[in-house]
């Protein structure tokens, strides 16, 4: 027997232990826990976890082995910043969570409290003559505090007070509600104004800072240096050697001057006396304040298989660069199978915009999936330059510039997230740059400009996609909704597939504008698409173009231009002919719609070069996961027709358990889920959101066999309508069957 135990330990010894032997849980509770205990259950926790600089003792000295995990106590804000310094092993990694500890969830924050003593202005001297002085508190701080560092009252965002306002505080770069300088009024270091920067005192804009459109269409932010009331002239710090057009009017807006405080939730930071300026939401006496001081809350600094999830991380804030998670190693080998799940993320803003929530560089496998981040101002959801990365079931909603954007990836997968709101300047739901082997699919994105854009990138694929713009009163308010930047120095190379997706609401009719510049035109294929317009000229006619439908026609789509229709394709510009309700956000085919039995099968006209990059991702499916081409044709955009009964026509087959996809979907305000069970039996049928967390349950009965249908409003438990997003719907039987699926919910 001891000849066989020592034969196992070399064997083990040899080829390397597959587990963990003690793989440790940890626990930490940033309110109640010590340093000092050994964090190895709920009631000994710590209070810092291991990796923040703050850590001491224990938590400051263990080592985390392969499986080991921390639990971050829910319902608790953890005040810190986190800096990961061990790796775990394949199968096995080092995992962060939030979860089972608690009823709420687990917050990773990175704001700290600020201890206030509440003043009430006296006159209206105080605040430059602003006429709601009553409603203007002060109180003082120490340190530095920037304008830009966020404020929350009581867990709620509060806004840098701005003239003029904007509609929503939230988009503070909204330029078509900026003033206007006249072209040759903004120089590198001044801006004129005639109009607006009439005060006679000159220190009347001291502590503001002045917010810019300029060249290549983003922000700038300079705080004022002086102001010239004689010729009502501000000047600033330098801007770029390219910032200024010359050959068009620019916009700005003033913000952090007491003048500009008019409404609840506003702030002023004085810098010189220390002192925030304050309307408050609510009452002052419950007013508590809190301030972003950390630029960010879990980086994996350049370790290996890890996982984050089901934490909130919130509050991060950088004049440079702010994220919730990032690999804050970007040199030497890259970092390796990484999981970021089920988190929701939000309130993460860079001063000045572009950087990611979520920003991973340096790292070769990558998983981002099931994450809600949202109300990130200036910031982009998922930033990406990395290897073998899979981002899916997302849920990205209002963030100030781009919701996902890959910068030099190779072989990355977007697929089933859901991506709205990315209305910042130059911002849009997904752009896909510089990039090796990408699919795009199965998402839906829905913006007011430009919605997917894509440049520099090499054997591109996008597919099954709903993209559209927003559609206001009959009024189409996307532009290119799928947008090639295209240049003589920005060529795209290999295959650009772009098949079965559904793409409208472009206000020019343009919604695949794509251009020449591609290495080999013959690989761009362009098919099975319904579309609001497309690529014109001569040159479209040398790409792979076949069986579209186009819901509306660019300008260059004309036969004085070289353009003519393609075999298999035709214009139908009456929506209500094709889909079950446009209006109506259900983008399903009706049951005599044009856009029936009159594509290819995708499987066949996928090259196979393709396929082999994503043996995983399965091409013979629709958006929603049904089989196309199921009675023998195939039909066009992202969703197959589904015939009511969801058998396909075959009622002979005997009745077994089944759940169906909703439908409509994307759907507002009410979706009809069916499902199906072949014998009496009590049924469940709940709804979830992406975090997991019950929102209402639509059946708890016994039902005969049969099918059933059950409706959803888009409202809680309570009555209260939901958020746009992802959701799910489980049902489970008495005998045991499971089964869920996706939907989308719009507002």
């Amino acid at each position: 027997m001891k000849q066989f135990f020592a034969l196992l330990l070399i064997i083990l010894l040899t080829i390397g232990f597959s587990i963990p032997l003690l793989a440790q849980t940890y626990y930490v509770d940033f309110e109640s826990g010590s340093d000092t205990s050994d964090g190895l259950s709920p009631v000994t926790a710590w209070k810092h976890a291991p990796g923040d600089a703050n850590a001491a003792h224990n938590p400051g000295s263990v080592v985390l082995s392969s499986g080991a995990t921390v639990i971050f106590k829910n319902g608790v804000n953890y005040r810190g910043t986190i800096t990961m310094k061990y790796s775990g092993a394949a199968g096995v990694p080092i995992t962060y969570k939030g979860e089972s500890w608690g009823s709420e969830k687990a917050v990773i924050d990175g704001a700290d409290t600020l201890e206030t003593v509440w003043t009430a202005c006296q006159s209206v001297g105080e605040v430059f003559d602003n006429p709601n002085w009553q409603n203007i508190y002060y109180t003082s701080y120490t340190g530095d505090i920037s304008p830009f560092n966020q404020i929350f009252e009581n867990g709620e965002r509060a806004y840098i007070a701005q003239t003029p306002n904007m509609s929503d505080p939230f988009w503070d770069d909204q330029i078509n509600e900026y003033f206007t300088v006249l072209n040759g009024n903004i120089t590198r270091t001044s801006l004129k104004d005639d109009i607006f920067l009439t005060q006679a005192a000159a220190d009347y804009w001291n502590s503001a800072y002045i917010q810019m459109w300029v060249q290549p269409n983003v922000i700038a932010i300079k705080k004022i240096i002086s102001f010239d009331p004689g010729s009502h002239t501000v000047y600033y710090d330098s801007l770029s050697s390219t910032a200024i057009y010359g050959d068009r009017d620019q916009y700005y807006s003033m913000v952090n001057h007491l003048s500009a405080i008019d409404r609840p939730g506003e702030y002023v930071v004085d810098e010189t006396d220390k002192k925030i300026y304050y309307w408050p939401y609510g009452d002052i006496e419950t007013c508590k304040l809190s301030i972003s001081v950390r630029n960010y809350g879990i980086g994996f600094n350049g370790c290996s298989n890890i996982c984050i999830e089901n934490l909130k991380l919130q509050g991060f804030t950088s004049d440079g660069a702010a994220h919730a998670v990032w690999n804050n190693r970007t040199w030497g080998d890259p970092a390796e199978n990484i999981i970021i799940r089920n988190n929701e993320i939000t309130h993460t803003r860079t001063r000045d915009g572009r950087k990611g929530a979520i920003s991973l560089s340096n790292v070769d496998g990558a998983t981002i999936e099931n994450n809600y981040i949202h109300d990130c101002q200036r910031n982009s959801g998922i930033l990406i330059g990395a290897k073998n990365i899979s981002i899916k079931n997302n849920q990205i909603s209002k963030v100030g510039y781009k919701g996902i954007w890959s910068m030099g990836s190779e072989h990355l997968q977007i697929l089933n997230n859901s991506i709205t709101e990315c209305e910042g300047t130059h911002g849009n739901p997904v752009s896909v740059f510089t990039t090796t082997n990408s699919l795009t699919a199965n998402n839906f994105m829905q913006a007011t400009s430009e919605v997917f854009t894509f440049e520099k990138n090499t054997d591109m694929v996008v597919h099954n996609n709903i993209i559209i713009g927003t559609l206001e009163n009959d009024e189409e308010n996307g532009t290119n909704i799928i947008r090639q930047n295209g240049s003589a120095s920005s060529y795209c190379y290999g295959y650009a597939i772009i098949t079965n997706n559904t793409l409208l609401y472009s206000n020019t009719n343009n919604a695949i504008g794509i251009t020449s510049y591609f290495d080999d035109l013959g690989k761009v294929s362009l098919k099975n698409n319904i579309s609001d317009g497309g690529p014109g000229h001569e040159t479209s006619m040398q790409m792979s173009r076949a069986n579209n439908l186009y819901t509306g026609l660019s300008w260059s789509q004309e036969e004085r231009y070289g353009w003519s229709l393609m075999a298999g394709e035709f214009i139908q510009a009456d929506l209500d002919s094709i889909f079950i309700s446009h209006s109506g956000s259900d983008y399903r085919l009706s049951e005599n719609s044009c856009a029936r039995n009159c594509g290819l099968n995708p499987v066949t006209i996928i090259p196979a070069e393709i396929k082999a990059m994503f043996p995983d991702y399965d091409f013979s499916l629709d958006y929603n996961g049904n089989l196309r081409g199921w009675d023998g044709y195939f039909d066009l955009g992202a969703l197959e027709y589904q015939n009511p009964d969801g058998l396909n026509d075959k009622n002979e087959l005997p009745l077994v358990f089944s759940l169906s996809q909703n439908y409509p979907n994307p759907f507002n305000p009410i979706t009809n889920i069916e499902f199906q069970i072949a014998n009496y039996d009590f049924v469940t049928l709940k709804i979830y959101d992406i975090l997991g967390r019950k929102i209402i349950t639509l059946v708890n009965g016994a039902k005969p066999a049969g099918k059933h249908t059950a409706q959803w409003n888009g409202k809680n438990t309570a009555g209260q309508q939901v958020g746009s997003g992802i959701y799910y719907y489980q049902i489970q039987t008495g005998d045991r069957h499971i089964s869920a699926k996706k939907m989308l919910f719009i507002r």
